[in-house]
């Protein structure tokens, strides 16, 4: 089992790799750093980062789309699991996702500043 520290000493490893555009290399080292804490937020925008370089803008918002999904699909249980809480969940999640396309370039340019 992996530690915090383990973790942390994988992103670094990750970012010395990007400085040296070992991209591939550096998203190598952000998915081991994931694996030992996958919520924290240095991990993620590194990850996503190296995606962008590495000409995987649509993995990453292939992700995004999933992890949306997973929150929209965990909300509708129980009570909740009925046809017009789901389309209505499900519009937005489609109208998320076009915004996402569309902020794609500007999203890139952006992470490509970093």
């Amino acid at each position: 089992m992996s530690s915090p520290v383990d973790g942390w000493k994988s992103f670094i490893k990750g970012r010395i790799a990007q400085e040296r555009g070992d991209d591939k290399g550096a998203l190598e080292a952000f998915d081991r750093a994931l694996g030992t804490d996958p919520n924290n937020q240095s991990f993620l925008r590194a990850r996503s980062n190296a995606m962008v370089r590495l000409g995987r803008r649509d993995d990453l918002v292939a992700a995004k789309v999933a992890e949306a999904y997973a929150g929209l699909a965990s909300k509708c249980v129980g009570e909740a699991d009925k046809p017009e809480v789901w389309a209505k969940g499900l519009e937005g999640l489609l109208a998320q996702v076009e915004s996402w396309e569309k902020e794609g370039a500007a999203v890139e340019g952006a992470m490509m500043l970093w």
